[in-house]
């Protein structure tokens, strides 16, 4: 997933940067707008500087389908925990607040 720019670091950029990022929001990839690797490479270095975007991999303009939450965490679709998995540092039994040992409230509350 990439950050998204803030007005302020979007000021940061040059015209020609900032034309170079709109078409790639735009879906119009790097590799696109320019024939020389080069160039495309400085781009994609100067941008990812500034904004933390990197712009050399495709976007992906297309919405995506939105994702049913409840239906992905109910019950059903619920598994046990590998018993290898049980006593290793890859599994920890869950606990009530009560259960905690550091004096602490649970962070959620």
């Amino acid at each position: 997933m990439q950050p998204v720019p803030t007005g302020a670091q979007l000021k940061l950029l040059k015209p020609k940067e900032l034309q170079v990022f709109t078409n790639w929001l735009l879906g119009r990839s790097v590799k696109e707008q320019f024939a020389n690797r080069g160039t495309a490479g400085r781009y994609v270095a100067v941008i990812q500087q500034k904004l933390g975007v990197n712009i050399g991999v495709d976007r992906r303009t297309e919405v995506q389908p939105a994702v049913d939450l409840k239906a992905l965490f109910s019950l059903g679709n619920v598994r046990p925990v590998p018993v290898w998995a049980v006593g290793t540092r890859y599994y920890s039994p869950p606990s009530l607040p009560s259960d905690r040992t550091d004096g602490h409230p649970d962070d959620n509350e």
